[in-house]
C-alpha cells in the first residue's frame, strides 16, 4: 500500500460510522481521532503538492465526512509545514446534540527528512510561548476537554538512549522529545503557580483523556504511573516528570497487538477498538 492509500479516508477511515452519536465516547473518540489525522494528511497534501501542484488533496475528508469545515490552519512561519488546525462544525451544529462547535487538532512528529527535526523544535517552543502566558484559562480554573492520543512517557527514553545503537544526532533528537513532554506539563502549570505553590494541585480537576495501548512501550507507562498514584507509593525512577498529571481518564487498549502497531493512531480512530476505562481523581 503506498502512501497516498495510507492517507486516504475511504480506504483507511472509519467511513462506517455514518449514524454519529456524539454521547457515545467510542464515537467521539473516533471522531477526534480523525481529525487529528487530518492534521497530519495536510502535511502530507502540503509536501506532495511542492512536488506536483496538481496532487489530488488527501486531507479534506477526514473532517468533511463529520459535518466539519476547515476554519483555519496552523503553520510554522519558519518552514511552513502544518502542524495543526481549527475545525468548525458546520451550519447543522446544533449544541443539544452534545458536538462540539470547534475542535483544535495538533499533529503529532510527522516522519518526514524535511520535518521531523523541525518539529521537535517546534514542539518546545509551542509549549513555552503559549501554554506558559495563558494564565487567564487557570485562573478562571476552565478546563478544555483533552484527547491525547499515543503521549509518550518521557522515562522511556531514558530506555532507549540505552537500548539504541543509534548515532548522535538521533540520541539528540531522543533528548529533544524527553524535554518537550516533561516541559509541557510544566508550563501548563506554571500560570497555576501564581496563585498555588502546588502545581500538582492546582491540576487535580483536569481530567485529560490519555489513549494508550498497553503493548505501546512509548506510551504504556502511564499505566503503572497512575496505578502509583493512586496507590499513594513513591513513584518509580524516571517518573517524576509526570507528577503533574494528578488526574486523567486513562483509556486502555488491551487488544494483543504486535509492537508497531500498538502505537499506530490508525487503533484510535477505528470505533470497534474496544479500551478499558480508568478513572483517576487526585483528592
Amino acid at each position: 500500500m503506498n502512501r497516498s492509500e495510507i492517507y486516504s479516508f475511504h480506504i483507511r477511515g472509519p467511513t462506517r460510522l455514518k449514524a454519529v452519536d456524539w454521547n457515545n465516547v467510542n464515537h467521539r473518540r473516533s471522531i477526534i481521532a480523525s481529525l487529528v489525522q487530518g492534521v497530519y494528511v495536510q502535511e502530507y497534501d502540503r509536501q506532495q503538492r511542492l512536488k506536483e501542484p496538481r496532487a489530488p488533496l488527501l486531507a479534506p475528508p477526514w473532517w468533511e465526512f463529520f459535518d466539519f469545515q476547515l476554519y483555519c490552519v496552523l503553520s510554522d512561519q519558519v518552514d511552513t509545514s502544518i502542524f495543526g488546525a481549527v475545525y468548525e462544525k458546520c451550519n447543522s451544529y446544533d449544541s443539544a446534540s452534545k458536538a462540539p462547535k470547534y475542535v483544535i487538532a495538533f499533529r503529532g512528529n510527522f516522519i518526514s527528512e524535511g520535518t521531523i527535526v523541525r518539529d521537535l523544535k517546534l514542539d518546545v517552543e509551542c509549549c513555552f510561548n503559549k501554554l506558559n502566558s495563558d494564565d487567564n484559562m487557570a485562573r478562571l480554573n476552565y478546563r478544555i476537554e483533552t484527547y491525547l492520543y499515543n503521549p509518550p512517557f518521557p522515562s522511556l527514553t531514558d530506555i532507549l538512549m540505552k537500548w539504541t545503537k543509534s548515532t548522535e544526532k538521533t540520541q539528540d533528537k531522543i533528548r529533544i522529545a524527553k524535554s518537550f513532554v516533561k516541559a509541557t506539563l510544566v508550563a501548563a502549570a506554571q500560570a497555576s503557580n501564581k496563585a498555588q505553590h502546588d502545581p500538582f494541585r492546582a491540576l487535580y480537576d483536569w481530567h485529560p483523556k490519555l489513549f494508550v495501548n498497553r503493548g505501546d512501550l512509548i506510551c504504556s507507562g502511564y499505566i503503572a504511573y497512575f496505578e502509583h498514584i493512586s496507590s499513594g507509593t513513591t513513584l518509580p525512577r524516571g517518573a517524576e516528570g509526570l507528577h503533574l498529571l494528578p488526574s486523567a481518564n486513562l483509556y486502555i487498549n488491551t487488544k494483543n497487538t504486535p509492537l508497531l502497531q500498538a502505537h499506530a493512531h490508525e487503533q484510535w480512530w477505528n470505533p470497534d477498538t474496544d479500551c478499558e476505562l480508568k478513572v483517576y481523581h487526585y483528592n
